[in-house]
């Protein structure tokens, strides 16, 4: 009897904690994150915030506050005046918002290999936020069983264009 009564109790309890979890993780934004503080809130523009939001959301395990602080320390979210932020690539050969590597110098290939289109345009570009933020398992590595794939090709379309940089000196910007 008194194990049927902690049953009664204790089973709508889970229910109730469980749909509270569920309900405040997707108030938040994040299944597992922080409610953005009044000092995020001040310092990241309203766009990156949401677009950080969601690039968390999409990779399970990563706060969002992780993927802000990535902003913050590489470009400011988007506010810093230097080579590789809206155009070019920084003496790194890294390029964008989150100062993911294009494959020009030695921050290597990460933006291409992982690409998104992370807003729909239909181009996926380091120096758009909403791209460059957003998360992409790593690819599967190949096994005996399965033959490795050729490499991405290049091409001499501009960073900005959604293509692929050709892998040259002539992609990076002075400075």
């Amino acid at each position: 009897m008194k194990k049927l009564l902690i049953a009664i109790v204790a089973i709508p309890l889970v229910l109730v904690l469980f749909v509270m979890l569920v309900i405040g993780g997707i108030s938040t934004g994040i299944i597992g994150g922080n409610a953005p503080s009044n000092d995020a809130r001040r310092d990241i523009p309203g766009g990156y915030l949401a677009m950080y939001q969601r690039s968390a959301d999409a990779c399970p395990g990563l706060p969002w506050a992780v993927v802000a602080a990535i902003g913050k320390v590489e470009t400011n979210h988007g506010r810093l005046q230097a080579p590789g932020v809206t155009s070019g690539a920084n003496f790194a050969g890294a390029a964008g918002p989150m100062q993911m590597g294009i494959g020009v110098g030695a921050a290597g290939d990460a933006f291409w290999r992982f690409a998104i289109d992370g807003d729909g345009d239909g181009r996926a570009s380091p120096y758009d936020p909403a791209d460059g933020s957003r998360c992409r398992p790593a690819p599967r590595r190949p096994t005996p069983s399965t033959p490795p794939s050729s490499s991405p090709s290049t091409s001499s379309a501009s960073p900005t264009s959604g293509e692929r940089p050709a892998r040259t000196a002539s992609t990076t910007a002075p400075g």
